[in-house]
């Protein structure tokens, strides 16, 4: 699933429709993040995920009962669960409309919904977007940290259907160092154990768990599957792809970002119909290397696999997985996983 990135906040609006069309091409989902909603981009996903935001856009009816899936964000992997405040300067164009900010308003995203928020007004929030959008799934976001557990506990409380978990290696457009750099458990970690205790609480079967965070090749994308994962959200990968070769209208002088951002450089340089190719071209490459994996290990099926197909030459995660360690003998009945 290609992950949240903003419109307006951090991509232009052509990266933005090229995300959406390679998405329904591919056959996948795109995560609108939580900037302001393209009419453009709605046309073009068949199947969009609106991330419910702490913000005061992206929340009109007719949007909530389009998505095909809403997703509120309670936080994210390089951010935690802070909020911004993003001057003019830094959003302009027509982002400002789409996005209902005034001239000279800053656009804010709380750190919070509600004032002194309680499980009961999250569960009424949950429960008032189900009934809006006539029944479609409802997930939520979190980062990956040390009480996770205790997150999933409330998020089951409140009915969430969908709970994407995003670790530490993940990246967002102008992330307090800070953040990006000391907070939050790796995703290997917090997707094992969210799998794990889901299991634990008999619901694995009926939440969807999303991976999210620092995920680039079809072998990481394998291995967070084969640890309980049901599927993967992909970012900066994508972003890598959507500009392949465009980022040499930017280099050597600019960073390669300044052909996708909303207020690069040379984002009217940006050719859309290319930028759709490179990613439809990656989404079906990383298909087919997975299939490729599967094979290898002799599967029909992503349904197949488990962590009970995994072995590590680390000795540590090959203790804390519960899987074989690559320098003793892989007997079957010791491949039990945790």
């Amino acid at each position: 699933i290609i992950s949240g990135m903003a419109y307006g906040i951090a991509l232009s609006e052509k990266a933005r429709i090229a995300l959406a069309t390679a998405a329904s091409k591919a056959g996948t989902a795109i995560n609108s993040g939580e900037g302001g909603i393209l009419p453009e981009e709605l046309q073009a996903a068949d199947n969009f995920i609106l991330q419910f935001g702490k913000n005061s856009w992206s929340k009109e009816e007719e949007v909530l009962k389009r998505a095909n899936m809403i997703e509120i964000k309670f936080g994210q992997g390089a951010l935690g669960a802070i909020g911004a405040r993003i001057p003019p300067k830094d959003l302009p164009g027509r982002a400002r409309e789409i996005m209902g900010l005034k001239e000279g308003e800053d656009a804010v995203i709380y750190d919070r919904f509600f004032e002194n928020p309680t499980k009961r007004d999250i569960k009424e929030m949950v429960d008032s977007l189900r009934s809006i959008s006539k029944g479609v799934p409802i997930g939520a976001k979190i980062m990956a940290g040390g009480r996770i557990e205790e997150d999933i506990d409330h998020l089951l409380e409140v009915g969430v259907d969908v709970i994407a978990v995003d670790g530490g290696q993940a990246a967002s457009l102008a992330a307090p160092p800070i953040m990006a750099d000391d907070f939050g458990i790796p995703t290997m970690h917090g997707i094992f154990r969210a799998a794990r205790y889901l299991r634990e609480q008999g619901v694995k079967d009926q939440v969807t768990l999303i991976a999210a965070g620092g995920l680039f090749t079809p072998g990481e994308f394998l291995k967070v599957l084969a640890l309980g994962a049901d599927a993967v959200y992909l970012g900066s990968a994508v972003l890598y792809s959507l500009t392949h070769k465009q980022v040499l209208k930017s280099l050597p002088w600019e960073p390669p970002t300044q052909v996708v951002w909303n207020d690069g450089k040379f984002k009217d340089q940006f050719d859309l119909q290319q930028g759709i190719n490179t990613v439809y071209n990656f989404l079906m490459a990383c298909v087919e290397e997975m299939k490729l994996g599967l094979r290898a290990m002799g599967k029909t099926s992503l349904s197949e696999l488990s962590i009970n197909d995994m072995v590590s030459y680390d000795q540590h995660i090959a203790k804390m997985l519960g899987i074989p360690y690559t320098f003793e003998p892989l007997v079957p009945e010791r491949c039990e996983g945790r």
